[in-house]
């Protein structure tokens, strides 16, 4: 290297020496040489920097950089970074089956080219969404791979950068399609039992009525209208399951009327008594800031089943989410366009909980099916109201349930 030195006037490389202990010390040669007005080298001057500190840094930032690549390279999910024009920089995926097309196709270029038609509006609908919230955007679609349709579901986030400028987007894809397919065979299963229960039950009930215009004692009619009424209850919950498909659908027809919602109330204090009495538990019910009198009436526009579901799911999670000796309120309130029904218990919702916390499935409880809260949220979608809560240590849960004063004209929903 010295041997360099005098046919450049700078000179620089790197050295590794080693201390008398035998620790390696990494550093620089920097040389500058200076000569006459002929050219000659006439001196030289050399700077020694200790760059070992400097290397280790190096190495850590390259050790951690080829990890990274290696987790994203081991990933079933796809990964694409997108720059401000919405085209594609980088891919990060062990599954390239996964890839609707060559990954060597798609880096460079833009989002449309490669997805296209309901897949690439879906996922622009859900990056309009992203630029409003700093926070991830979930986006659900499908494409069609070899003349098979695969479902994806996509998190879209801002890369954070220290350049604020750069504008890039990731979007992890997750493959659904085996997902959808178990979802689907659930919902078959689910439709072909409710039909095939409904044939026997309706005989029980239809012997029973019949039973009833016979001459019984009165014990005999007590319990042959407990068999009567339980059918009628059971067949009750196989529409209203029905009923909760087509609401998911889009096809279900809302007939609302006036409904007493002091008499639902009533009905499900009466029907949740060993519930409460079994852990000490107690309900208080108020109408504009007062206790309610089991006596009056005060009526909502709405479908009665549709709402006695609504409330006894609400009512009965909020009895079971509160501690032993505790206290639930529902309080009923007017506002200007809507009424407003509040369910406060002392129990909190989980923090891992609360984004999805009206998804199907989702549940807090040991042996929760997480379909309560689900047909609440799709019952109030009906009414065209809204549902909302707000969880917290010290102040429990409040769900809140808002209901328009004015129904429009019956249509699917």
């Amino acid at each position: 290297e010295c041997s360099q030195i005098n046919k450049a006037p700078y000179h620089w490389f790197d050295l590794t020496l080693k201390t008398k202990s035998g620790k390696k010390v990494y550093t620089q040669f920097n040389t500058t040489t200076m000569g006459d007005r002929s050219g000659q080298a006439m001196k030289s001057f050399s700077f020694i920097t200790d760059i070992t500190e400097l290397k280790d840094k190096n190495d850590a930032l390259r050790e951690s950089e080829e990890r990274l690549q290696a987790i994203l390279l081991s990933s079933p999910d796809i990964l694409l970074v997108l720059d401000e024009d919405l085209q594609v920089n980088e891919i990060f995926t062990a599954r390239n089956d996964l890839l609707w097309m060559p990954k060597d196709d798609m880096l460079g270029q833009d989002l449309k080219s490669i997805s296209g038609g309901k897949a690439y509006e879906a996922i622009i609908a859900g990056l309009k969404k992203l630029k409003k919230t700093p926070e991830p955007v979930s986006i659900e679609y499908s494409v069609n791979i070899n003349g098979h349709t695969k479902w994806f579901s996509a998190l879209a986030s801002k890369l954070v950068s220290r350049k604020a400028s750069e504008g890039k987007i990731i979007l992890v894809l997750r493959d659904q399609t085996e997902q959808k397919r178990i979802e689907r065979l659930r919902e078959d299963v689910e439709r072909i039992v409710r039909h095939d229960l409904k044939s026997p039950l309706n005989g029980i009930i239809g012997y029973s009525q019949m039973l009833l215009k016979d001459s019984l004692s009165d014990g005999q009619r007590k319990k042959v209208r407990g068999i009567h009424d339980e059918g009628n209850s059971m067949l009750h919950m196989i529409n209203y399951s029905l009923d909760l498909f087509k609401m998911e659908e889009g096809t279900y027809i809302y007939t609302p009327e006036e409904v007493d919602i002091v008499q639902i109330l009533s009905k499900i204090d009466n029907e949740l008594t060993t519930l409460k009495d079994a852990r000490h538990l107690h309900a208080e019910y108020d109408l504009m800031e007062k206790p309610i009198d089991w006596e009056q009436t005060f009526f909502i526009p709405g479908e009665s089943m549709l709402l006695t579901n609504l409330f006894a799911n609400l009512i009965k999670n909020a009895l079971e989410a509160s501690p032993d000796n505790g206290t639930i309120t529902v309080s009923i309130s007017e506002k200007k366009d809507f009424h407003a029904i509040d369910i406060h218990n002392m129990g909190i919702i989980p923090k891992e909980v609360e984004k999805r916390f009206f998804d199907r499935y989702t549940t807090t409880k040991k042996y929760g099916t997480g379909i309560g809260t689900y047909s609440a949220f799709l019952i109030t979608k009906v009414h065209r109201g809204r549902i909302e809560f707000t969880s917290s240590q010290g102040e429990g849960t409040h769900l809140l349930v808002s209901l328009p004063k004015q129904q429009g004209q019956k249509k699917a929903l």
